[in-house]
C-alpha cells in the first residue's frame, strides 16, 4: 500500500464529488478514475465510512446509466447533441466502473442501491435496440461478471428480490427476438446475454420464474424456446432448474397464460435429469471405492515385497 486507509478514503471522496461536477469532461475523468481506485479497495480494511462512500458512488453511477436509458426510450429527447454525446460516454464508463463495485469485498447491509444498479444494467439490454451499442456491451459484460453471491443476496433480501426475475425475462425476450430475426444484436453482446441467462437460470428460484413469466412481454413461444435453450447447453442444467420452471408455470397466476403441456415438458426433463444425476453420483462413488481398494491392494503388495 502506498497510502494509508484514511488517505485512500479521502481520495475516493474527492473523486466521488467530481462525478457531479458541472464540467462534463471532469465527470468523465472521475468515472474512469473511480473504477481504478475502487479496484484497490481490497487492500484496505472495510469500514462504515468506506461503505457509505461506496453507496454514494453506486447511486451516482446508477443515475448516469438511468439518464442514458431514459433518453433511449424517450419519444422526443430534450438533450442537445453535445449533451447526448456526454450522456453516452458517462453511461458507458459508469457501467464499466460498476463491475468493480459489484466485485468489491466491502460487506453490504443495504442492498437497495445495489439492486437499483443491477436493474439499470439489465434495462440496457432491454433497450438495446435504441441504446448505444457500447453502453449495452459494457452493461452486459458487467452483469456477466457479477458474482453469483450478489444474485443470492438480492434474492434473500425482503426489499430487493426482483432483479433475477427481471433479468430472466429481459434475456429471454431478447434472445428469442434475435432467434426469430426480429432484432439484430452484435455477436459479443449476444454471447454475454446467453451467458447471463445461464447464470440467472442457475440462481433462479420458483418465485423468480413466476416474476419472469408474468411479464407481459413473455409468451408461450418464448418459454418453449427456453426449454430447448436449456437442454442444448454444453454444460447441462441441473434438474432443479427444470423443476422450478415446471412448478412456476403451474402457479395460479400463470395458469391462464400457459398451457399445461409446457409445464409437463419441463417436469419430464427434470425427472430425466434427476435420474442421470443420481446415476452419475453412484458411478462416481463406485470409482472412488475402486480407487481405495486398488490403493489398499498396492500397499499390501509393497509390504509383501519388503518381507
Amino acid at each position: 500500500r502506498l497510502i494509508s486507509g484514511q488517505s485512500f478514503q479521502n481520495l475516493c471522496k474527492e473523486v466521488r464529488h467530481s462525478l457531479n461536477d458541472k464540467n462534463e469532461k471532469v465527470v468523465g475523468n472521475g468515472i474512469r478514475t473511480i473504477g481504478h481506485l475502487l479496484s484497490l479497495s481490497c487492500y484496505y480494511e472495510p469500514s462504515l465510512e468506506m461503505e457509505n462512500c461506496h453507496r454514494n458512488i453506486y447511486q451516482t453511477l446508477t443515475e448516469k446509466i438511468k439518464l442514458a436509458n431514459d433518453d433511449a426510450i424517450a419519444t422526443s429527447s430534450t438533450l442537445s447533441w453535445k449533451q447526448r454525446s456526454f450522456t453516452k460516454k458517462h453511461a458507458r464508463g459508469a457501467a464499466t466502473s460498476l463491475s468493480v463495485l459489484l466485485n468489491s469485498p466491502i460487506p453490504w447491509t443495504d442492498l437497495c442501491y445495489m439492486e437499483n444498479a443491477l436493474t439499470q444494467l439489465i434495462m440496457c439490454i432491454k433497450n438495446s435496440e435504441t441504446l448505444d451499442g457500447k453502453i449495452t456491451l459494457a452493461a452486459s459484460s458487467t452483469l456477466k461478471a457479477t458474482p453469483g453471491a450478489i444474485w443470492q443476496k438480492c434474492k434473500k433480501s425482503v426489499k430487493c428480490k426482483k432483479s433475477v426475475g427481471y433479468g430472466l425475462s429481459v434475456c429471454l425476450v431478447t434472445l428469442w427476438k434475435v432467434k426469430e430475426g426480429k432484432q439484430k444484436l452484435p455477436l459479443k453482446i449476444a454471447q454475454n446475454v446467453k451467458q447471463l441467462l445461464c447464470n440467472f437460470l442457475l440462481h433462479a428460484a420458483e418465485s423468480d420464474f413466476c416474476r419472469a413469466f408474468a411479464c407481459e412481454d413473455v409468451t408461450a413461444h418464448m418459454v418453449d424456446f427456453l426449454y430447448y435453450f436449456m437442454i442444448n447447453l454444453p454444460e447441462k442444467m441441473p434438474s432443479a432448474s427444470f423443476d422450478n420452471v415446471s412448478v412456476a408455470l403451474q402457479h395460479e397466476k400463470l395458469q391462464d397464460m400457459f398451457d399445461i403441456s409446457l409445464a409437463q415438458k419441463f417436469f419430464s426433463r427434470a425427472a430425466h435429469t434427476n435420474r442421470m444425476e443420481k446415476l452419475l453420483t453412484k458411478l462416481a462413488m463406485a470409482d472412488k471405492e475402486a480407487g481405495k481398494i486398488s490403493s489398499s491392494t498396492q500397499e499390501d503388495s509393497d509390504q509383501e515385497d519388503e518381507i
